[in-house]
């Protein structure tokens, strides 16, 4: 019988570092508030976001990415991000068949 154990899962997005070229990564003066949400996540005294993370048993063979727990929030999607979206997949899909993508 496979045991099932308990896995945080979180879909972090922005951990308030910006890439400054020729110079790495730079703290842009968020990272300690971000640390410190990120900390109460893992730890569980965040308040419940289903969003953002969530904690589910998983066994060997259970899919492995945060995606597959967490919801996604679809009032935050405009119709803006519909297009921009279509229209990047329309030119994605004319570049591959015409031989324009590189490998």
């Amino acid at each position: 019988m496979m045991k099932k154990r308990l896995f945080f899962f979180a879909r972090w997005q922005d951990d308030g570092f910006k890439v400054i070229p020729h110079n790495g990564r730079k703290d842009s003066g968020k990272w300690a508030n971000i640390r410190v949400r990120w900390m109460e996540q893992i730890d569980g005294v965040a308040a419940p976001d289903d969003s953002v993370y969530v904690k589910r048993k998983i066994k060997t063979g259970d899919e492995a990415l945060a995606e597959a727990y967490i919801k996604t929030d679809y009032s935050r999607l405009s119709e803006e991000d519909f297009e921009r979206t279509l229209k990047k997949y329309a030119l994605y899909k004319y570049m591959s068949t015409q031989g324009l993508l590189e490998e």
